[in-house]
């Protein structure tokens, strides 16, 4: 069994680093000038970030009870003996365990050694009741490299990588399928409506744009291009590329390494990591009504290798028998059709739909 799964939630003790042991006398929440924080956690994090920007990360981590023989060398490998020998003493909280792992993965600066982490860290943080948001800001207005936070905020807080917005009054979008297109009209989860979503969608011209044309270089078609142009202007992105190891999406130019992902792929990345970014998979009425709402809401059909947007219904209702309305990149492109009018019946049944709130 991996140390991954062994940990689970289980918390850190004070026990082994760099070979030497110590118990864990104090908690983060007396580490700063010795007063009790423990009601505040981003008062709890950020005398631990000052203390890892400030110095080495020995001092970050004698702020959670523990001693280091020198500075760490190998984090990954270090990371890994800590948790093994550290499971099940209940000495330190989940929260300090966070802060303690989020320390060491910003000193690290944000090396591939500490992806096995990221979701650790995301699944500990998604738990907490207060203090995430007062943490995220603490995280991303410090000092590290932009690299480091970007990481941080993808993989632990699981942020949508924020689009660059039209100054002109319109959606700038590039012919270069593999470029980000630049929305003047975006959404959140807290500015959602139908006549929103149909603003998203259409300010990206799916029917006249050059950019989803189909068969510009043979057999080409951008379902998936349309589909992650829409959800990232939503807030909610389906990426285009991904790093392979850990799923996160990657944006050009940032793109070294990174996997494209096709219609098929897409399907893949929203069945494994979809949920970790807030995407659930739901029945056609659901997504439907999601969407007549002004929800995201999309369809994929790996066996043929197609994505869609779904978009609010004429009469704001579900037809069972015409299907989802969506709009679509693709042999065909259009901004409003029933599923009906582009699967056949056999195909329609194998459809299958993700929501995001």
């Amino acid at each position: 069994m991996s140390f991954i799964s062994e940990i689970g939630s289980s918390p850190l003790n004070g026990k082994v680093l760099g070979g030497t042991e110590t118990h864990a006398s104090h908690s983060a929440a007396q580490s700063a000038g010795g007063q009790d924080q423990s009601g505040s956690f981003s008062q709890i994090f950020a005398a631990a970030l000052q203390r890892s920007t400030q110095s080495d990360l020995s001092s970050a981590y004698a702020s959670f009870g523990y001693q280091s023989a020198g500075r760490m060398t190998d984090p990954a490998a270090t990371m890994e003996g800590l948790l093994q020998s550290a499971m099940g003493s209940g000495e330190i909280s989940e929260i300090e365990t966070a802060l303690f792992m989020l320390c060491s993965l910003m000193q690290s600066g944000g090396d591939n050694g500490f992806n096995p982490v990221l979701d650790i860290l995301a699944t500990l943080l998604s738990g907490l009741k207060t203090g995430k948001d007062e943490l995220k800001k603490s995280v991303l207005g410090s000092e590290f490299s932009p690299y480091v936070l970007s990481v941080i905020d993808t993989g632990v807080f699981k942020s949508p990588i924020p689009p660059v917005l039209s100054e002109t009054g319109a959606a700038i979008v590039p012919e270069e399928a593999w470029k980000p297109v630049s929305p003047a009209f975006v959404s959140n989860e807290t500015d959602r409506s139908p006549e929103r979503l149909r603003q998203v969608i259409d300010q990206f011209g799916v029917e006249t744009s050059i950019r989803y044309q189909p068969y510009k270089r043979g057999g080409d078609t951008y379902c998936n291009i349309f589909l992650w142009d829409v959800t990232s202007a939503l807030g909610c992105e389906i990426p285009h590329f991904v790093d392979p190891d850990t799923g996160l999406p990657r944006r050009y130019p940032d793109i070294k390494g990174a996997v494209e992902l096709n219609a098929v792929a897409t399907e893949d990345w929203l069945v494994r990591y979809g949920p970790k970014f807030g995407w659930r998979e739901v029945n056609a009425l659901t997504a439907q009504n999601y969407a007549n709402q002004g929800k995201p809401a999309v369809t994929t059909a790996g066996d043929i290798g197609h994505v869609q947007v779904v978009c609010p219904s004429g009469d704001y209702n579900y037809d069972p028998v015409r299907g989802v309305t969506v709009a679509q990149s693709g042999a065909r492109n259009t901004g409003y059709a029933y599923l009906s009018g582009v699967y056949s019946g056999s195909v329609m049944n194998k459809v299958r739909y993700f929501v995001h709130e």
